[in-house]
């Protein structure tokens, strides 16, 4: 004999349904955005609070340990950093290797201030007040880019020792 289920089991039951539902419509929506809309939505997910000293620290000392904080592997098309014959460098990176400069700092406490004022909206590549940084093409808007969790995984990784 079925148990007879209370008004809020059904009502769960209900949501559970139409929670998916949502959750499917919402996927298929994004579908349908342009490629544009889709990295503008992207763009908007940036935090835009500055990263700080402490962090821009982190990532000086990381720097001078390792020389690179960078994606390097095949198809990665975004931005890195590197410290190049002493100066503190954000970079184009193209299928695992840096091959332009897009930013510089003459050494570590211009980087640690500059890096520090600075933001993940700021890296999106879409934000105008940073020109150097900005792309026309919406392929790059927030892929790829620097974010405190990119950055902080690749920190935490092991040095390849080939």
């Amino acid at each position: 004999m079925e148990s007879k289920k209370s008004a809020s089991d059904r009502a769960r039951q209900v949501w559970a349904i139409d929670a998916q539902a949502i959750k499917e419509g919402n996927e298929e929506a994004l579908q349908s955005l342009s490629g544009p809309e889709r990295a503008g939505l992207r763009v908007q997910e940036l935090g835009r609070d500055p990263f700080g000293p402490e962090w821009a620290g982190k990532v000086a000392d990381h720097l001078e340990a390792r020389g690179s904080l960078l994606d390097v592997h095949r198809e990665y098309c975004g931005l890195g950093f590197v410290l190049h014959e002493g100066e503190f460098q954000v970079v184009e990176v193209h299928d695992g290797h840096p091959f332009g400069v897009l930013m510089r700092w003459p050494h570590r406490e211009a980087f640690v201030a500059g890096l520090a004022g600075m933001s993940e909206y700021n890296f999106s590549r879409h934000d105008p007040a940073f020109p150097a940084l900005l792309s026309g093409q919406h392929f790059y808007w927030a892929n790829q880019t620097i974010t405190v969790a990119r950055m902080d995984a690749l920190m935490a990784e092991e040095p390849w020792t080939g």
